[in-house]
């Protein structure tokens, strides 16, 4: 019927049901609720230097790519340290086992932590400690990885072409993009020179964490039904 409308969850997959289907849906959206509110601080906790990647150990998750960013990044911060955690698959024994050699080569092994399926008290602690969470998934939308890790304090350097860069930041307002290794590399670097230097607002990112929570998904989903 002319009268269906049809409602993208972000602005990255209105775009790819347009190029790629010709389906034209509404320009407004019905973001996920995310949790966000269990991982944003009550009190003040002390960050360490320390970065997260975080989601699924899979090999569609492109661990490879941000492993080597945060090699090229921490270059000259030795005292960085990477923690990959997430939830295991039937492929994660032997993609953990490629990650190793691949950290290995880049002599960062003493710098990197691999914990599977942390518990969420274990995750909430480490979020909350990290600075940097780093996103290398490409061609996805919004992930809810990044926008936890944005709760508990982190800034978020993303894949451009994503719904977490394009949605989640903003197209750059809220954080950082990179468009391949070596400039991923150099975004990295230039984070931790500004969180160093105290040059970066994580409040604003925490604040913007908030608006993917469940007030802003019951409130979108509401005015959607109201136009049936």
């Amino acid at each position: 019927s002319t009268s269906h409308k049809i409602y993208s969850i972000d602005k990255w997959t209105t775009k790819e049901l347009k190029d790629y289907w010709n389906i034209d849906s509404e320009n407004f959206f019905l973001y996920p609720e995310i949790k966000v509110d269990e991982l944003i601080s009550k009190e003040k906790v002390k960050k360490k230097n320390q970065i997260v990647i975080f989601g699924r150990i899979a090999p569609n998750k492109s661990i490879e790519e941000s492993i080597k960013i945060f090699a090229l990044g921490t270059k000259n911060f030795p005292d960085y340290n990477l923690i990959i955690m997430g939830g295991k698959t039937a492929d994660t024994k032997e993609y953990i086992q490629k990650l190793k050699e691949l950290m290995m080569e880049l002599g960062i092994s003493e710098r990197v932590e691999i914990i599977k399926s942390p518990s969420f008290d274990e995750l909430k602690k480490i979020l909350q400690e990290s600075k940097i969470i780093i996103d290398s998934q490409k061609e996805i939308n919004l992930t809810m990885t990044s926008l936890e890790a944005m709760a508990a304090g982190n800034v978020v350097l993303g894949y451009k072409n994503s719904g977490g860069y394009i949605d989640i930041l903003d197209n750059g307002k809220f954080g950082y993009g990179f468009l391949n290794e070596e400039d991923g590399g150099e975004k990295l670097k230039e984070i931790i020179e500004k969180i160093n230097k105290g040059k970066i607002n994580i409040a604003a990112s925490i604040k913007r964490a908030q608006d993917f929570g469940k007030d802003r998904f019951l409130k979108t989903l509401k005015i959607i039904l109201g136009e049936k």
